[in-house]
């Protein structure tokens, strides 16, 4: 069943010029507050978003993000990624979990519960990362409150959303929590909606932890409904999907595809007009991904510019028809004299395919 609401139009008075330029200068300080405690959730089904509360390692997320799923990778903000994942609290009904990752003093969002809860009006912004895109920021209003047909409120706001926005954060002009954005209308206009944060307050963490697979044994076994109604904001996946042939990042660099029958895929990686690495991968459905072998380029330290082109394994996975994720394990600290690299660093980044010009 979908939510489908009819509003009336209705006139709304311009606000003041100072009161939009204040919305507006909030944005930054906002963005450089929130975006920190924001984290990307993959598993081999889904990609959505979520938000660390507790310097624990708690994060916030919507239930539809790992439902199903028999393992899940948490990406913070600064790139870290965690593949040991357990599940702390659900609430089935209103679509919230809460997942755990191992560490200490992670940044936290700070949480807007109280007397003082958003008005119809608000400006609001939403961070998280639809269509794969990790912290984009989009800026509205609280343009509603409705009842869900779970029986709990919601937060109408017209702040963009996208798949993979589900689990990201709704934040007010002072940073603070204020939702978990969960579902849209797909057939409506900035029809896009947030679970209220106040009812994170009841499945506050407790002592025992599940695995993904104990989760999923225990919704079946309770039958235990999913909370969204409307379209969930996930990146679902299916079959062997079919990939661009060309894909940029954010740092400029480009990714030249050339998939052929079989799920078979060569890609080769350039940045500033050099080729830095290339692979074969083969689709894996098991993993949801293409995976194999490649080369990467590894320049010698101190003056010595030469380079090794080193063996590398490799995986891309599909986010949606504009974004893949490639992972692999670069080389560092080489040291060429000895014929030896010291170590590697795992590398998760994201690839969009760009807009034309």
């Amino acid at each position: 069943m979908r939510l489908c609401y009819a509003a009336p139009l209705v006139a709304m008075a311009l606000l003041p010029a100072i009161s939009v330029a204040q919305d507006r200068s909030a944005g930054p300080d906002v963005f450089k507050k929130a975006s920190p405690t924001l984290v990307t959730i993959s598993t081999s089904d889904a990609f959505g978003s979520g938000v660390l509360i507790d310097p624990s390692g708690v994060i916030v997320t919507n239930l539809h993000v790992i439902r199903g799923a028999e393992k899940a990778t948490v990406r913070l903000a600064s790139g870290e990624t965690y593949d040991a994942v357990a599940v702390v609290g659900v609430d089935p009904v209103k679509d919230l979990a809460l997942v755990k990752i191992a560490g200490a003093s992670f940044p936290v969002a700070e949480l807007r519960i109280g007397a003082d809860e958003t008005a119809i009006g608000d400006t609001v912004y939403a961070i998280g990362a639809p269509k794969g895109l990790e912290l984009t920021m989009s800026e509205g209003i609280v343009s509603g409150k409705r009842d869900s047909p779970g029986g709990y409120r919601l937060i109408q706001t017209s702040a963009a959303l996208s798949s993979g926005s589900s689990g990201g954060g709704l934040f007010d002009d002072a940073g603070r929590l204020v939702g978990i954005t969960t579902s849209k209308i797909d057939d409506g206009e900035n029809l896009n909606f947030a679970i209220p944060i106040r009812y994170v307050r009841d499945i506050l963490p407790g002592t025992a932890t599940w695995t993904l697979p104990e989760l999923n044994a225990h919704l079946v076994a309770t039958s235990a409904p999913s909370g969204t109604s409307a379209s969930p904001l996930t990146t679902t996946l299916g079959g062997i999907p079919q990939l661009a042939s060309f894909y940029t990042n954010t740092l400029g660099q480009i990714a030249v595809v050339r998939q052929t029958t079989g799920g078979r895929l060569r890609v080769s990686f350039r940045s500033a007009g050099f080729t830095v690495g290339s692979a074969e991968l083969q689709w894996d459905a098991s993993r949801k991904g293409f995976a194999g072998n490649g080369t990467y380029k590894a320049l010698c330290g101190g003056e010595d510019r030469r380079a090794w082109d080193v063996p590398i394994e490799q995986e891309v996975f599909f986010l949606n028809d504009k974004v893949i994720r490639v992972r692999w394990m670069q080389p560092v600290a080489v040291d060429c004299s000895k014929g030896v690299i010291r170590s590697y660093s795992a590398q998760d980044v994201v690839w969009f395919v760009p807009s034309p010009e």
